[in-house]
């Protein structure tokens, strides 16, 4: 997987890592220029195999990662 999740393969491939870690760091940055609402544009992940952040811009939706994080 490349240091940084841009497509939907990816990001499959990405829960399916986060499914089984045993303990998963999320920190997030937003844009807060020219709108009202901020608007997430990056999630920077790190799980015991290690760091990559994920673009979602990029993506259509997170969807999938719903799961792995609140640990379902």
């Amino acid at each position: 997987m490349q240091d940084i999740v841009t497509s939907r393969p990816e990001l499959e491939q990405l829960a399916g890592r986060l499914a089984g870690a045993e303990a998963i760091a999320l920190d997030t940055e937003f844009l807060r220029e020219r709108t009202y609402r901020a608007e997430l544009c990056l999630l920077q992940i790190a799980d015991p195999s290690g760091p990559l952040c994920v673009d979602p811009l990029a993506l259509e939706s997170l969807d999938m990662l719903v799961p792995a994080l609140l640990g379902s």
